[in-house]
């Protein structure tokens, strides 16, 4: 059971890890990541066979598993659901998958998920619930890991910010401040640009037919979506 349990395990993440890799560099040779991949997780994994294996797959297991990943989780919901709307993505979502998925989707995707996550995240940080029997050294260890995986979300924002200046990253970033166009770039990066949709031509041209054919509220009561649709302004909670 836990050579099944193991081998699921890596797989899941062994993909996710070769997926990114492959799309960001599609000309490479899909056999060779996975191969190298292989490699770099089974030389990492040694160090958890040595004796103090058990402390650092329970500092690892806790900072950059649970910590990392409900911070990570609630800020890619909140991001999802009440930047771009959880309208807006059920309505992709319909489009991609050829179906009308229901108000308890949006729920959950909408209320349930963007409010739990973060409080199970406070939860464990304030009430320190399940923080492992670490030497302190493994405890500061394991907070520098979990806020280096943290950090991936500003740097990325601020990538984004500074990204149509040229040069150095220092230089961009000045450049950035000095012509006042920080905010309003800050601004935009909150919005979908022209590229934003599906790859292929024919799919996007689809897609953007879908969204005038179904409206944000098409899954509203008429009565109630008639109020809503006549109100000002079209901004998605």
């Amino acid at each position: 059971m836990l050579i099944t349990l193991g081998l699921g395990s890596a797989v899941g993440f062994m993909s996710a890890v070769t997926t990114t890799i492959c799309d960001s560099f599609p000309d490479t040779n899909k056999k060779l990541i996975i191969k190298i991949c292989c490699i770099v997780g089974f030389a990492i994994g040694l160090f958890y066979v040595t004796p103090g294996g058990q402390i650092m797959l329970e500092m690892v297991d806790y900072y950059g598993g649970t910590m990392l990943i409900l911070v990570l989780a609630s800020i890619e919901i909140v991001a999802i659901n009440w930047i771009y709307g959880t309208s807006m993505i059920t309505r992709d979502l319909n489009f991609m998958l050829g179906s009308n998925l229901s108000v308890y989707w949006r729920f959950c995707w909408g209320i349930l998920c963007p409010i739990l996550l973060p409080l199970l995240f406070f939860y464990a940080l304030f009430t320190q619930a399940g923080v492992p029997n670490i030497p302190p050294t493994a405890q500061v260890c394991g907070w520098i890991l979990a806020i280096l995986g943290m950090l991936i979300v500003p740097v990325h924002l601020l990538l984004s910010v500074i990204g149509e200046e040229e040069g150095e990253f220092r230089e961009r970033f000045v450049e950035t401040v000095k012509s006042g166009m920080f905010i309003s770039r800050l601004k935009d990066t909150f919005t979908p640009n022209n590229s934003w949709g599906p790859s292929s031509i024919q799919e996007k041209t689809d897609w953007q037919i879908y969204q005038e054919e179904n409206g944000l509220y098409q899954w509203l009561p008429k009565c109630i979506r008639r109020k809503v649709e006549k109100a000002p302004g079209d901004e998605e909670i």
